[in-house]
Order: structure tokens, then C-alpha cells, then sequence
């Protein structure tokens, strides 16, 4: 998915590393379907068809760690030139962040409040 703010956009991915996809994806598959409620919404939210769910651990066949897959995507990034900042994140940006982090918050509040009733 997309996500804009102003001055940058971020790329998300959900991508499984190891275990069963399928059964991860028939999660977030009933997790969708009740906090929708089959209620009509201004964004479209993944249509989630587990069958087509797998692990890279699977799709590989060998054993796979998160730090495996995290190791090798930033070595990935460098090789196609890009740069990683290791640099403390500004008071600014740790302030926008904090913004962003309660919003999240509020929003999963909002969705949890739903599923329980």
C-alpha cells in the first residue's frame, strides 16, 4: 500500500517470511470481513484469496529468518545504489511521528470497538 504525507511517501509491504501464509492470510482475511461488516467504505480495502498465500520459507523450501530476509534486502538496496540513513530522527520528524503514532492508535481503537460488538 501507499501512504502519503507531505514532504514523502512510504511504501508498505506485507510479505511472509515463515510459517504457513495461508493461515496468516485467512486471519487478516476474518479480520477485514468483521470490522467491515460488509459495510460500504471510502477505501478499498484487499480482497485477501488465501489459497494464493505462501511463505518465502515455502516458496523457497529451505528456512528462512526475518534477519535473513531483513539482511539481504538492505544488501539488495546497496547494491542498487541506494543509502541508508542511520542518522537520530529530528525533534521535528519525532514529533510528526508521535502525531501519526496516536492517530494510528485512535483508528485501531475505532476498529476494535467495532469487533467486539
Amino acid at each position: 500500500s501507499q501512504r502519503r504525507v507531505r514532504g514523502g511517501i512510504a511504501v508498505q509491504v506485507y510479505l511472509c517470511v515463515e510459517g504457513s501464509g495461508e493461515e496468516r492470510a485467512e486471519m487478516m482475511k476474518a479480520f477485514y470481513d468483521k470490522a467491515l461488516q460488509g459495510e460500504e467504505t471510502k477505501f478499498k480495502y484487499p480482497d485477501i484469496d488465501p489459497s494464493c498465500m505462501a511463505s518465502l520459507e515455502t516458496l523457497f523450501g529451505h528456512e528462512l529468518t526475518v534477519q535473513d530476509v531483513m539482511f539481504k534486502l538492505l544488501y539488495a538496496i546497496k547494491d542498487l545504489g541506494g543509502t541508508l540513513n542511520m542518522e537520530p530522527i529530528s525533534e521535528e520528524e519525532s514529533e510528526r511521528f508521535e502525531k501519526y503514532f496516536e492517530r494510528m492508535i485512535a483508528r485501531n481503537a475505532k476498529i476494535n470497538a467495532k469487533m467486539d460488538d
